[in-house]
């Protein structure tokens, strides 16, 4: 606790107390000595809790700034600036960027045409392979056809 969080009392004079009687009616002392103080200690505890709390929080807020700006110079100097791109400071696009994505959307694309390549043969292959199925287990059934529908 700082020295501004202490606990300090204050000491009314019986012309404080006097004055706040007037306010209330005429209630007795120890009523309104008893009222008065215990809300003023209400709030007084209250406005401590807070400047904790604000205390706290700020605390917090510092360990994080801490953490982050530790983990901002561990990838700063894990990547040299040399090799930093360009666009990531917000400059224009640089052509090794550009080959860069070129060349992957490239590759991407002649695996993907591989494999259908690949997929189509083996479709071609598999209607063949019905189709002479059919010729060869079907065929009277065919000519019965053909000569019933003339």
């Amino acid at each position: 606790m700082s020295s501004r969080e202490g606990h300090i009392e204050h000491q009314y004079t019986s012309a404080e107390l006097k004055a706040s009687m007037s306010f209330n009616g005429g209630a007795s002392t120890c009523e309104v000595d008893d009222k008065t103080l215990s809300r003023r200690r209400y709030f007084r505890e209250k406005q401590r809790e807070y400047r904790r709390k604000i205390y706290a929080d700020g605390a917090t807020m510092k360990a994080q700034c801490v953490h982050l700006q530790s983990i901002l110079v561990g990838l700063q100097t894990a990547r040299p600036l040399s090799v930093i791109p360009r666009e990531a400071s917000g400059g224009p696009l640089s052509w090794h960027s550009i080959s860069k994505v070129l060349k992957s959307e490239t590759h991407r694309v002649l695996t993907d045409r591989q494999s259908l390549v690949t997929q189509t043969q083996e479709f071609e292959s598999l209607t063949k392979a019905m189709q002479r199925f059919v010729m060869l287990n079907i065929p009277v059934r065919f000519n019965i056809f053909i000569q019933t529908g003339e």
